[in-house]
Protein backbone atom coordinates (compact mmCIF):
# COMPACT_ATOMS: atom_id res chain seq x y z
CA UNK A 1 0.00 0.00 0.00
CA UNK A 2 1.54 3.50 -0.77
CA UNK A 3 -0.11 7.00 -0.17
CA UNK A 4 0.33 9.92 2.01
CA UNK A 5 0.90 9.25 5.84
CA UNK A 6 -2.29 9.38 7.61
CA UNK A 7 -3.33 9.79 11.22
CA UNK A 8 -5.93 7.29 13.12
CA UNK A 9 -7.20 8.54 16.08
CA UNK A 10 -9.27 6.01 18.59
CA UNK A 11 -11.28 8.22 20.60
CA UNK A 12 -15.00 7.90 22.66
CA UNK A 13 -15.72 9.21 25.75
CA UNK A 14 -13.22 11.39 25.81
CA UNK A 15 -13.46 13.58 22.60
CA UNK A 16 -16.11 13.02 19.93
CA UNK A 17 -15.19 12.96 15.97
CA UNK A 18 -16.38 16.73 15.53
CA UNK A 19 -13.64 17.86 18.29
CA UNK A 20 -11.15 15.37 16.77
CA UNK A 21 -11.83 17.12 12.90
CA UNK A 22 -11.97 20.34 14.21
CA UNK A 23 -8.33 20.11 14.96
CA UNK A 24 -7.18 17.27 12.52
CA UNK A 25 -9.63 17.83 9.91
CA UNK A 26 -8.10 14.61 7.82
CA UNK A 27 -7.67 12.36 10.78
CA UNK A 28 -9.44 8.97 10.17
CA UNK A 29 -11.35 8.78 13.49
CA UNK A 30 -12.14 5.52 14.92
CA UNK A 31 -13.80 4.02 18.55
CA UNK A 32 -11.89 3.21 21.51
CA UNK A 33 -9.26 1.01 20.73
CA UNK A 34 -8.87 -2.45 21.68
CA UNK A 35 -7.16 -5.69 20.84
CA UNK A 36 -6.44 -6.58 17.46
CA UNK A 37 -8.39 -3.23 15.87
CA UNK A 38 -4.81 -1.96 14.31
CA UNK A 39 -4.20 -5.27 12.09
CA UNK A 40 -7.05 -4.36 9.53
CA UNK A 41 -5.66 -0.77 9.20
CA UNK A 42 -2.32 -1.99 6.94
CA UNK A 43 -0.05 0.86 8.73
CA UNK A 44 2.73 2.04 6.81
CA UNK A 45 5.66 3.89 8.46
CA UNK A 46 5.21 7.27 8.51
CA UNK A 47 1.32 6.98 10.25
CA UNK A 48 0.33 8.42 13.29
CA UNK A 49 -1.55 6.69 15.86
CA UNK A 50 -3.34 8.91 18.60
CA UNK A 51 -4.86 6.46 20.84
CA UNK A 52 -6.93 8.33 23.51
CA UNK A 53 -9.41 5.83 24.55
CA UNK A 54 -9.72 1.92 24.91
CA UNK A 55 -11.98 -0.44 25.64
CA UNK A 56 -10.73 -2.18 29.46
CA UNK A 57 -14.42 -4.13 30.24
CA UNK A 58 -16.52 -4.67 26.89
CA UNK A 59 -13.76 -5.87 24.63
CA UNK A 60 -10.07 -7.33 25.71
CA UNK A 61 -7.33 -4.10 26.03
CA UNK A 62 -5.40 -3.34 23.46
CA UNK A 63 -2.26 -5.37 23.77
CA UNK A 64 1.13 -3.91 24.27
CA UNK A 65 2.81 -6.30 21.62
CA UNK A 66 0.56 -4.65 19.11
CA UNK A 67 1.61 -1.20 19.76
CA UNK A 68 5.15 -2.13 20.06
CA UNK A 69 4.60 -4.20 16.70
CA UNK A 70 3.54 -0.80 14.99
CA UNK A 71 6.92 1.16 16.00
CA UNK A 72 8.65 -1.48 14.83
CA UNK A 73 7.05 -0.49 11.47
CA UNK A 74 7.98 3.02 11.65
CA UNK A 75 4.67 4.12 12.84
CA UNK A 76 4.66 6.87 15.37
CA UNK A 77 2.36 5.80 18.03
CA UNK A 78 1.14 8.80 20.33
CA UNK A 79 -1.34 8.77 23.41
CA UNK A 80 -2.57 10.59 25.96
CA UNK A 81 -5.84 11.29 28.19
CA UNK A 82 -6.53 7.93 29.23
CA UNK A 83 -5.84 4.54 27.90
CA UNK A 84 -3.64 6.19 25.91
CA UNK A 85 -1.84 7.70 28.70
CA UNK A 86 -1.76 4.21 30.45
CA UNK A 87 -0.12 2.63 27.46
CA UNK A 88 2.54 5.26 26.66
CA UNK A 89 3.89 5.10 30.46
CA UNK A 90 4.21 1.43 29.83
CA UNK A 91 5.77 1.90 26.41
CA UNK A 92 7.95 4.97 26.76
CA UNK A 93 11.07 2.93 26.72
CA UNK A 94 10.28 1.24 23.51
CA UNK A 95 9.12 4.51 21.54
CA UNK A 96 5.51 5.37 22.47
CA UNK A 97 5.09 9.32 23.13
CA UNK A 98 3.35 10.08 25.87
CA UNK A 99 2.02 13.93 25.81
CA UNK A 100 -0.27 15.62 28.61
CA UNK A 101 -0.52 15.41 32.77
CA UNK A 102 -2.12 12.34 32.59
CA UNK A 103 0.57 10.89 30.84
CA UNK A 104 3.38 12.23 33.17
CA UNK A 105 1.53 11.20 36.98
CA UNK A 106 1.86 7.52 35.17
CA UNK A 107 5.61 7.94 33.72
CA UNK A 108 6.39 9.47 37.31
CA UNK A 109 4.92 6.65 39.74
CA UNK A 110 2.35 9.73 40.77
CA UNK A 111 -0.70 6.58 39.87
CA UNK A 112 -0.66 3.25 38.46
CA UNK A 113 -3.82 1.34 38.20
CA UNK A 114 -6.10 1.63 34.84
CA UNK A 115 -8.86 2.81 37.11
CA UNK A 116 -7.37 5.64 37.36
CA UNK A 117 -8.76 6.82 33.93
CA UNK A 118 -12.12 4.62 33.70
CA UNK A 119 -15.15 5.39 33.61
CA UNK A 120 -18.80 4.07 32.88
CA UNK A 121 -19.92 5.56 29.38
CA UNK A 122 -22.97 4.14 27.20
CA UNK A 123 -22.66 3.34 23.67
CA UNK A 124 -21.49 5.04 20.52
CA UNK A 125 -25.58 5.93 19.44
CA UNK A 126 -25.67 7.49 22.72
CA UNK A 127 -22.44 9.67 22.60
CA UNK A 128 -20.77 8.00 25.09
CA UNK A 129 -22.30 9.10 27.82
CA UNK A 130 -21.01 9.16 31.52
CA UNK A 131 -22.10 7.60 33.77
CA UNK A 132 -19.13 7.73 36.68
CA UNK A 133 -16.19 10.22 37.03
CA UNK A 134 -12.77 9.74 36.05
CA UNK A 135 -10.60 9.81 39.05
CA UNK A 136 -7.72 11.76 37.28
CA UNK A 137 -10.39 14.10 37.01
CA UNK A 138 -11.13 14.21 40.55
CA UNK A 139 -7.46 15.02 41.38
CA UNK A 140 -7.39 17.95 38.99
CA UNK A 141 -10.74 19.67 39.99
CA UNK A 142 -9.57 19.08 43.41
CA UNK A 143 -6.63 20.27 42.92
CA UNK A 144 -7.89 23.37 41.83
CA UNK A 145 -10.54 24.13 44.37
CA UNK A 146 -7.33 23.46 46.95
CA UNK A 147 -5.40 26.08 44.87
CA UNK A 148 -8.91 28.69 44.84
CA UNK A 149 -9.32 28.06 48.46
CA UNK A 150 -12.97 26.24 48.68
CA UNK A 151 -11.67 23.36 50.25
CA UNK A 152 -8.73 21.85 52.91
CA UNK A 153 -5.91 20.26 50.94
CA UNK A 154 -5.60 17.91 54.34
CA UNK A 155 -9.61 16.86 53.06
CA UNK A 156 -9.36 17.10 49.20
CA UNK A 157 -6.27 14.48 49.97
CA UNK A 158 -8.39 12.32 52.30
CA UNK A 159 -11.52 12.30 49.39
CA UNK A 160 -9.22 11.37 46.57
CA UNK A 161 -8.37 8.50 48.77
CA UNK A 162 -11.56 7.64 49.57
CA UNK A 163 -12.49 7.80 45.87
CA UNK A 164 -9.70 5.82 44.84
CA UNK A 165 -10.72 3.14 47.08
CA UNK A 166 -13.76 2.57 45.55
CA UNK A 167 -14.63 0.29 42.51
CA UNK A 168 -14.23 3.00 39.52
CA UNK A 169 -18.12 1.51 38.38
CA UNK A 170 -19.52 3.58 41.67
CA UNK A 171 -17.84 6.29 41.46
CA UNK A 172 -20.75 9.17 40.42
CA UNK A 173 -22.07 12.09 42.45
CA UNK A 174 -24.07 10.82 44.50
CA UNK A 175 -22.13 7.41 45.60
CA UNK A 176 -18.69 9.75 46.02
CA UNK A 177 -21.25 11.71 48.57
CA UNK A 178 -22.01 9.06 50.71
CA UNK A 179 -18.82 7.58 51.53
CA UNK A 180 -17.78 10.94 51.94
CA UNK A 181 -20.26 11.31 54.38
CA UNK A 182 -20.12 8.07 55.98
CA UNK A 183 -16.38 8.48 56.45
CA UNK A 184 -15.81 12.52 57.24
CA UNK A 185 -18.87 13.75 57.90
CA UNK A 186 -21.95 15.43 56.05
CA UNK A 187 -20.10 18.67 56.16
CA UNK A 188 -17.31 17.77 54.47
CA UNK A 189 -19.47 15.93 52.14
CA UNK A 190 -21.01 19.04 51.24
CA UNK A 191 -17.38 20.26 50.48
CA UNK A 192 -16.22 17.88 48.38
CA UNK A 193 -19.58 17.21 46.32
CA UNK A 194 -19.44 21.89 45.80
CA UNK A 195 -16.16 21.57 44.89
CA UNK A 196 -16.46 18.49 42.24
CA UNK A 197 -18.84 20.58 40.68
CA UNK A 198 -18.13 24.24 40.80
CA UNK A 199 -14.35 23.47 39.49
CA UNK A 200 -14.93 21.05 37.22
CA UNK A 201 -12.15 19.98 35.05
CA UNK A 202 -12.10 17.85 32.36
CA UNK A 203 -8.06 17.32 33.00
CA UNK A 204 -8.45 13.57 30.39
CA UNK A 205 -10.32 16.31 27.20
CA UNK A 206 -7.57 18.56 27.74
CA UNK A 207 -4.84 15.90 27.41
CA UNK A 208 -6.55 14.78 24.69
CA UNK A 209 -6.87 18.24 22.83
CA UNK A 210 -3.38 18.91 23.76
CA UNK A 211 -1.82 15.71 21.84
CA UNK A 212 -4.16 16.58 18.81
CA UNK A 213 -2.96 20.01 18.55
CA UNK A 214 0.94 18.72 19.27
CA UNK A 215 0.32 16.37 15.79
CA UNK A 216 -1.18 19.39 14.29
CA UNK A 217 1.55 21.45 14.75
CA UNK A 218 4.61 18.64 14.98
CA UNK A 219 5.56 18.91 17.75
CA UNK A 220 5.54 15.83 19.56
CA UNK A 221 8.29 15.16 22.08
CA UNK A 222 10.83 12.85 20.11
CA UNK A 223 10.87 9.32 21.01
CA UNK A 224 13.06 8.32 24.32
CA UNK A 225 14.42 4.92 23.76
CA UNK A 226 15.43 3.09 26.66
CA UNK A 227 16.88 -0.75 25.24
CA UNK A 228 20.62 -0.79 26.91
CA UNK A 229 21.56 -2.35 23.32
CA UNK A 230 21.66 1.07 20.73
CA UNK A 231 21.09 -1.89 18.45
CA UNK A 232 17.77 -3.12 18.89
CA UNK A 233 15.69 -2.26 15.29
CA UNK A 234 12.81 -3.73 13.72
CA UNK A 235 14.47 -7.36 13.02
CA UNK A 236 13.58 -10.73 13.76
CA UNK A 237 15.44 -10.42 17.19
CA UNK A 238 13.19 -7.53 18.29
CA UNK A 239 10.07 -9.73 16.77
CA UNK A 240 10.97 -12.17 18.99
CA UNK A 241 12.09 -10.18 21.87
CA UNK A 242 8.48 -8.57 21.71
CA UNK A 243 6.58 -11.88 21.60
CA UNK A 244 8.51 -13.03 24.92
CA UNK A 245 7.85 -9.71 26.61
CA UNK A 246 3.85 -10.96 25.83
CA UNK A 247 4.47 -14.05 27.23
CA UNK A 248 6.00 -13.45 30.50
CA UNK A 249 3.31 -10.35 30.89
CA UNK A 250 0.23 -12.22 30.12
CA UNK A 251 0.44 -16.17 30.07
CA UNK A 252 -0.72 -17.63 32.95
CA UNK A 253 -0.92 -21.34 34.08
CA UNK A 254 -3.34 -22.88 36.30
CA UNK A 255 -1.66 -24.79 39.22
CA UNK A 256 -3.04 -25.45 41.99
CA UNK A 257 -6.53 -23.65 40.99
CA UNK A 258 -4.80 -20.81 40.28
CA UNK A 259 -3.48 -18.90 37.66
CA UNK A 260 0.06 -17.93 38.28
CA UNK A 261 1.80 -16.16 35.77
CA UNK A 262 5.68 -16.43 34.71
CA UNK A 263 6.08 -13.14 35.10
CA UNK A 264 4.41 -12.72 38.54
CA UNK A 265 6.73 -15.62 39.51
CA UNK A 266 9.80 -13.96 38.47
CA UNK A 267 8.98 -10.47 40.28
CA UNK A 268 8.44 -12.50 43.59
CA UNK A 269 12.53 -14.01 42.95
CA UNK A 270 13.74 -10.48 41.85
CA UNK A 271 12.64 -9.19 45.12
CA UNK A 272 13.13 -11.86 47.82
CA UNK A 273 16.20 -13.72 46.22
CA UNK A 274 19.45 -12.57 48.24
CA UNK A 275 21.72 -14.06 45.34
CA UNK A 276 19.69 -12.72 42.54
CA UNK A 277 22.42 -9.72 41.30
CA UNK A 278 24.33 -12.73 40.50
CA UNK A 279 21.58 -15.02 38.49
CA UNK A 280 20.91 -11.16 36.82
CA UNK A 281 24.90 -11.50 35.08
CA UNK A 282 24.78 -15.28 34.23
CA UNK A 283 21.00 -14.46 32.01
CA UNK A 284 23.14 -11.23 30.78
CA UNK A 285 26.26 -13.64 29.77
CA UNK A 286 24.35 -16.24 28.27
CA UNK A 287 22.42 -14.23 26.11
CA UNK A 288 25.39 -11.79 24.93
CA UNK A 289 27.07 -15.47 23.94
CA UNK A 290 23.63 -16.25 22.28
CA UNK A 291 24.00 -12.72 20.54
CA UNK A 292 27.61 -13.23 19.87
CA UNK A 293 26.97 -16.32 17.74
CA UNK A 294 24.29 -14.81 16.05
CA UNK A 295 25.91 -11.55 15.17
CA UNK A 296 29.38 -12.83 14.68
CA UNK A 297 28.73 -16.45 13.44
CA UNK A 298 30.72 -18.01 16.62
CA UNK A 299 30.59 -21.68 16.32
CA UNK A 300 29.38 -23.13 19.52
CA UNK A 301 32.35 -24.83 21.75
CA UNK A 302 32.93 -25.28 25.54
CA UNK A 303 32.55 -22.35 27.47
CA UNK A 304 34.52 -20.93 30.30
CA UNK A 305 34.39 -17.54 32.66
CA UNK A 306 37.75 -16.43 30.33
CA UNK A 307 36.09 -17.24 26.93
CA UNK A 308 32.56 -15.80 27.52
CA UNK A 309 34.44 -12.16 28.29
CA UNK A 310 36.49 -12.52 25.61
CA UNK A 311 33.21 -13.59 23.64
CA UNK A 312 31.23 -10.52 24.97
CA UNK A 313 34.24 -8.24 24.36
CA UNK A 314 34.00 -8.73 20.92
CA UNK A 315 30.12 -8.46 20.78
CA UNK A 316 30.52 -5.06 22.30
CA UNK A 317 33.23 -4.22 19.56
CA UNK A 318 31.27 -5.27 17.23
CA UNK A 319 28.01 -3.10 18.46
CA UNK A 320 30.15 0.03 18.67
CA UNK A 321 30.24 0.08 22.40
CA UNK A 322 33.27 -0.86 23.50
CA UNK A 323 36.61 0.66 22.28
CA UNK A 324 39.84 -1.22 21.96
CA UNK A 325 42.72 0.48 24.07
CA UNK A 326 43.80 -0.51 27.42
CA UNK A 327 41.17 1.20 29.89
CA UNK A 328 38.26 0.48 27.15
CA UNK A 329 36.21 -1.94 29.56
CA UNK A 330 36.72 1.03 32.78
CA UNK A 331 35.39 3.60 29.91
CA UNK A 332 31.91 1.67 29.58
CA UNK A 333 31.63 -0.04 33.04
CA UNK A 334 32.50 2.97 35.28
CA UNK A 335 29.55 4.87 34.77
CA UNK A 336 27.46 1.40 36.08
CA UNK A 337 29.65 1.16 39.23
CA UNK A 338 29.63 2.65 42.49
CA UNK A 339 32.59 4.26 43.51
CA UNK A 340 33.51 1.32 45.99
CA UNK A 341 33.31 -1.11 42.62
CA UNK A 342 35.26 1.21 40.77
CA UNK A 343 38.60 0.68 43.13
CA UNK A 344 37.26 -2.81 44.21
CA UNK A 345 36.41 -5.07 41.25
CA UNK A 346 39.25 -6.44 38.52
CA UNK A 347 38.88 -5.78 34.67
CA UNK A 348 36.71 -9.04 34.85
CA UNK A 349 33.95 -8.29 37.17
CA UNK A 350 34.11 -4.45 36.11
CA UNK A 351 32.41 -5.95 32.76
CA UNK A 352 30.19 -8.46 34.33
CA UNK A 353 28.72 -5.63 36.23
CA UNK A 354 28.37 -3.61 33.73
CA UNK A 355 26.46 -5.99 31.58
CA UNK A 356 24.19 -7.01 34.38
CA UNK A 357 23.00 -3.26 34.44
CA UNK A 358 22.48 -2.63 31.14
CA UNK A 359 20.73 -6.14 30.96
CA UNK A 360 17.23 -4.76 31.97
CA UNK A 361 14.83 -3.85 29.32
CA UNK A 362 10.87 -5.51 29.93
CA UNK A 363 11.80 -8.18 27.18
CA UNK A 364 14.46 -9.12 28.97
CA UNK A 365 12.48 -10.98 31.73
CA UNK A 366 11.67 -14.43 29.47
CA UNK A 367 15.36 -14.80 29.09
CA UNK A 368 15.17 -14.62 33.44
CA UNK A 369 12.13 -17.03 33.53
CA UNK A 370 14.11 -19.51 30.87
CA UNK A 371 16.73 -19.69 32.83
CA UNK A 372 14.68 -20.60 35.99
CA UNK A 373 13.53 -23.02 34.15
CA UNK A 374 16.57 -24.73 32.76
CA UNK A 375 18.12 -24.46 36.24
CA UNK A 376 15.31 -26.55 38.12
CA UNK A 377 14.58 -22.97 40.31
CA UNK A 378 11.03 -22.49 38.71
CA UNK A 379 8.68 -24.79 40.13
CA UNK A 380 10.37 -23.87 43.57
CA UNK A 381 9.57 -19.98 43.16
CA UNK A 382 6.40 -20.99 41.24
CA UNK A 383 5.22 -22.12 44.86
CA UNK A 384 6.79 -19.34 46.45
CA UNK A 385 4.24 -16.93 44.11
CA UNK A 386 1.56 -19.01 45.17
CA UNK A 387 1.64 -18.42 49.27
CA UNK A 388 2.01 -14.72 47.97
CA UNK A 389 -0.82 -14.87 45.91
CA UNK A 390 -3.10 -17.20 48.77
CA UNK A 391 -1.98 -14.61 51.65
CA UNK A 392 -2.58 -11.04 49.06
CA UNK A 393 -6.66 -13.35 48.74
CA UNK A 394 -6.87 -13.46 52.52
CA UNK A 395 -5.73 -10.06 53.12
CA UNK A 396 -8.48 -8.62 50.12
CA UNK A 397 -11.02 -11.25 52.64
CA UNK A 398 -10.23 -8.93 55.62
CA UNK A 399 -10.02 -5.71 53.74
CA UNK A 400 -12.07 -5.66 50.84
CA UNK A 401 -11.07 -1.89 49.84
CA UNK A 402 -7.03 -2.43 50.52
CA UNK A 403 -5.58 -1.71 47.37
CA UNK A 404 -1.98 -2.82 46.32
CA UNK A 405 -0.86 -0.19 44.28
CA UNK A 406 -1.52 2.52 47.04
CA UNK A 407 1.69 1.16 48.83
CA UNK A 408 3.72 3.76 49.21
CA UNK A 409 6.88 3.55 46.62
CA UNK A 410 8.94 4.93 50.12
CA UNK A 411 7.74 1.71 51.94
CA UNK A 412 8.65 -0.56 49.31
CA UNK A 413 11.77 1.11 48.52
CA UNK A 414 12.96 0.70 52.57
CA UNK A 415 12.58 -2.78 52.84
CA UNK A 416 14.01 -3.91 49.39
CA UNK A 417 17.06 -1.98 51.00
CA UNK A 418 17.35 -3.15 54.12
CA UNK A 419 16.83 -6.77 52.19
CA UNK A 420 18.91 -6.44 49.63
CA UNK A 421 21.60 -4.23 50.97
CA UNK A 422 22.57 -6.46 54.11
CA UNK A 423 20.23 -4.19 56.42
CA UNK A 424 20.72 -0.66 55.72
CA UNK A 425 18.24 1.84 56.65
CA UNK A 426 18.79 4.12 53.38
CA UNK A 427 21.19 3.95 50.54
CA UNK A 428 21.87 6.90 47.75
CA UNK A 429 19.74 6.80 44.71
CA UNK A 430 22.41 6.12 42.51
CA UNK A 431 23.14 2.88 44.76
CA UNK A 432 19.46 2.08 44.71
CA UNK A 433 19.53 2.29 40.89
CA UNK A 434 22.22 0.13 40.47
CA UNK A 435 20.27 -2.09 43.26
CA UNK A 436 17.51 -1.97 41.04
CA UNK A 437 19.19 -2.92 37.89
CA UNK A 438 21.32 -5.64 39.35
CA UNK A 439 17.16 -6.84 39.53
CA UNK A 440 16.83 -6.33 36.35
CA UNK A 441 14.70 -3.37 36.82
CA UNK A 442 15.35 -0.51 34.46
CA UNK A 443 13.67 2.21 36.79
CA UNK A 444 12.08 2.79 40.06
CA UNK A 445 8.49 2.56 37.95
CA UNK A 446 8.97 -1.26 36.89
CA UNK A 447 9.22 -1.96 40.33
CA UNK A 448 5.98 -1.34 41.37
CA UNK A 449 4.99 -4.20 39.67
CA UNK A 450 6.02 -6.39 42.69
CA UNK A 451 4.03 -4.31 45.42
CA UNK A 452 1.62 -7.52 45.02
CA UNK A 453 4.81 -9.17 46.76
CA UNK A 454 5.67 -6.94 49.33
CA UNK A 455 2.65 -7.75 52.20
CA UNK A 456 4.46 -11.49 51.93
CA UNK A 457 7.90 -9.72 52.24
CA UNK A 458 6.71 -8.17 55.76
CA UNK A 459 5.43 -11.24 56.91
CA UNK A 460 7.59 -13.97 56.23
CA UNK A 461 8.68 -15.64 58.56
CA UNK A 462 11.34 -19.40 58.70
CA UNK A 463 8.69 -21.40 58.16
CA UNK A 464 8.71 -19.98 54.61
CA UNK A 465 12.76 -21.73 53.69
CA UNK A 466 14.92 -21.22 51.10
CA UNK A 467 13.80 -17.63 49.87
CA UNK A 468 17.08 -16.08 49.85
CA UNK A 469 18.47 -18.02 46.63
CA UNK A 470 17.17 -18.24 43.05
Amino acid sequence: MSGEPRTFVFTGPTLDADEVTRILPNAIVLPPIAATDLWPLELMAADTLAVIDGFFMQRRAIRHKELVEALDRGVHVTGAASMGALRAAELDDFGMIGVGRIYGWYAGGMIEGDDEVAVVHGPVEDSYSLGTLALVNVRATLDLAVDAGAIDPVLAAQAVELIRTMPFTQRDHGTINARVRDACGPEAASQVTAALTSFEYDLKRADAVTLLEAIRDGQLPDRQLEHPSPHLQATDVSQLSLVAQWRVSEEAEKHGGHPISRGFVLACARMLALDYPQFQESVAVDALVADARRELGDVPSERSDHDDDVTIRRLLVHRGLLGDGPDAVQVLADPWLSPDEQVALDESARLRHAVRRMHTAPWRSEQAVERLVATGRFEHWRQVALRVALLNRNVLECKPDFSFDAIPNAKLREWCTARWFDGLDQVDDEVWWQGLADRGYINERRLGSSKRVYPFALLRSSRYDDLDRV
